[in-house]
């Protein structure tokens, strides 16, 4: 028999949420994974970046992402997942495979990407740095410096080389010993 919370988080995600399908997920670096998400479920779809999706995990369980591209034409947005710890976000991103079904909400405003000016000062985490590919991708220049904290300097410069980002080197990487 199915549990309440199995049936009102099933009724939410077909009533709200739209309908994708992994059609690759990869392993880039260490902690890193980018997964390409196809479907009729994301034509026709206005993003721009910066904003936010939430993946419906299940059991009322959503997480938050920033898609790094979405083409609206084709159907298709890609993301890049940072695994930390052992939480349902993690867990749920390590299992994704293509062919996989997933359910997102969005997207909806997160970050205010398109009135930035440059030059122009970005400061975030592993987690951010769809987001600064996002914010880099409405520019176009040189004059927007990333500033990123990692727990891995090594995986965080291989993820950048993995993704093409131009001027790479423009992101700076610092470490914050452990507490």
């Amino acid at each position: 028999m199915t549990s309440l919370t199995e049936f009102v988080s099933n009724a939410i995600e077909k009533l709200f949420f739209r309908s994708a399908i992994v059609a690759e997920s990869k392993a880039l670096a260490g902690h890193f994974r980018e997964v390409t998400l196809t479907g009729e479920g994301l034509k026709s779809v206005s993003w721009i970046p910066g904003q936010k999706v939430q993946f419906h995990l299940g059991n009322l369980v959503a997480r938050t992402y920033t898609p790094m591209a979405w083409d609206a034409a084709a159907g298709m947005a890609r993301f890049l997942f940072f695994l930390h710890g052992n939480g349902p976000g993690a867990e749920w991103t390590a299992r994704l495979k293509p062919g996989d079904a997933c359910q997102l909400l969005g997207p909806r405003d997160s970050l205010g990407f398109t009135g930035i000016k440059t030059p122009a000062l970005f400061f975030g985490d592993e987690t951010s740095i769809a987001a600064a590919q996002a914010l880099r991708s409405t520019q176009g220049n040189e004059e927007t410096r990333f500033f990123l904290e990692v727990s891995s300097l090594v995986e965080s410069e291989e993820v950048l080389r993995c993704l093409d980002l131009p001027d790479a080197g423009s992101f700076k990487n610092c470490r914050t010993a452990p507490i």
